[in-house]
């Protein structure tokens, strides 16, 4: 062989060997297209190396993909393939029960990166009530995704607090416990679609919050602990201070107290506890309108709800709004219905047919018939009698329904004709005689 075929021999080989170079993706995961885009990234043709890789760093997560040797990649950490381009493998997030992190946060720390093998999907589920994330090559949650499983098919896209749904208490104890405003509620550790926050407490110093669902749960399902309040209406609702002060309208009139209140609510004097959630109330009663601290409400105004048209509410300045106080007064006619007379406290007002700016009703009696009405509508006849307070046939009131007094003995005997007068006199006389 002469020289010149043997160079051109060489150089034939070595192109040859150029040619069946692999050229794998070569990056790591300080370039975010490595994990999400791997497509973009630059290949580079390997020399002297057999396999294509992916591998995650234990302990880091970081991601690698590059050329090597074929004993160069331990199984679990690392993968490789011998074909151009094929180190495309997906990267998941994997964490599971041990970690407690994988099911109360995102769990979007690079540290849970995972290369995967033969998937092409990551999963999150709940098993046992916690959450497991990692890599899935069959999709073990059928047909579709559930609230507890969930299937996707991007880098990383099993990150997420899961499910999407669960509740988000404080979780602490003690002194820093008290005031959580400035905290962010957490997931509770363990999944139950029907999960309620819970708070206990003695003092500012001994409070405790937390998850129903945590198995050293201060105020677990079915605890009858009268210091235990739990809560489901929002995440985070076990906010409350072992003791707050409240601010509330504190008003009571029938005109200027029914409007919607704009000025400043007002400082309640006894400070509420976490117990107690209701802070202020609105009541219409008798034809006045009623703002104030539900703990400073007089027991005399009843059970606070719609039966007594009353509504509480539960943050600073929340009864604020216009109040209906439509004025009332018992009508009847003793004539008519004998309950008017001695029974007219059960009988129910009635809204007045007509309206002034003061507001009355009124009682009395004339020639042995009782009436009771609202002042607005009487005659004039009636209206200048019940405004004489020397004319003790009728009486005034200026609350709802007040007018329900039984007429006195003597209004009644001054009420009564002449004729009857006569009549008692003689029967009284007739029956002094007979004793006689």
């Amino acid at each position: 062989m002469t020289a010149n075929k043997f160079y051109v021999l060489v150089i034939v080989l070595i192109a040859l060997n150029i040619c069946q170079a692999l050229d794998c993706y070569d990056c790591d995961s300080s370039d975010e297209n490595c994990i999400k885009s791997v497509a973009s990234v630059n290949k580079t043709a390997c020399t002297g190396e057999d396999i294509c890789y992916t591998k995650t760093d234990t302990g880091t997560g970081k991601v690698t993909r590059g050329c090597g040797a074929k004993d160069s990649c331990p199984s679990g950490n690392c993968f490789s393939c011998s074909e151009d381009s094929c180190n495309t493998h997906i990267i998941c997030k994997k964490c599971d029960a041990t970690d407690a992190s994988c099911s109360q946060t995102n769990a979007d720390d690079a540290k849970y990166n995972q290369v995967c093998n033969v998937s092409n999907s990551c999963i999150k589920q709940v098993k046992d009530k916690q959450v497991v994330r990692g890599c899935v090559a069959d999709n073990p949650c059928g047909s579709a995704n559930t609230d507890t499983c969930n299937v996707c098919k991007d880098a990383n896209c099993n990150v997420g607090i899961f499910p999407e749904k669960r509740r988000l208490c404080h979780q602490c104890e003690n002194s820093s416990c008290n005031d959580v405003s400035s905290a962010s509620p957490t997931p509770c550790l363990l999944y139950d679609a029907a999960e309620k926050c819970y708070t206990k407490g003695d003092s500012a110093d001994t409070m405790v919050r937390g998850c129903q669902s945590d198995t050293a749960a201060k105020c677990s399902a079915g605890n009858t602990d009268d210091k235990c309040l739990t809560c489901d209406s929002a995440d985070g609702c076990n906010n409350l201070k072992f003791e707050r002060t409240v601010s509330c309208f504190q008003c009571s009139d029938a005109t200027d107290c029914a409007e919607a209140q704009d000025s400043n609510a007002t400082e309640c004097s006894k400070p509420v506890s976490y117990l107690q959630a209701n802070e202020c109330y609105s009541q219409v009663k008798n034809g006045l309108a009623l703002r104030g601290c539900f703990i400073e409400r007089d027991e005399q105004l009843g059970t606070c709800s719609e039966e007594t048209s009353c509504t509480s509410c539960a943050s600073a300045g929340c009864n604020k709004a216009a109040l209906d106080v439509t004025f009332t007064c018992v009508r009847c006619r003793s004539d008519n219905f004998g309950g008017c007379r001695n029974n007219a406290a059960n009988i129910g007002g009635e809204k007045c047919s007509n309206s002034t700016a003061e507001e009355k009703c009124f009682w009395g009696q004339w020639d042995g018939i009782v009436l009771r009405g609202c002042l607005s509508d009487a005659d004039y006849l009636t209206t200048y009698q019940c405004n004489n307070p020397k004319d003790n046939r009728c009486h005034t009131c200026t609350t709802s329904n007040c007018n329900t007094k039984a007429p006195s003995g003597a209004s009644t005997l001054q009420s009564l004709g002449v004729g009857l007068n006569l009549l008692l006199v003689f029967g009284f006389l007739s029956a002094r005689w007979r004793v006689l």
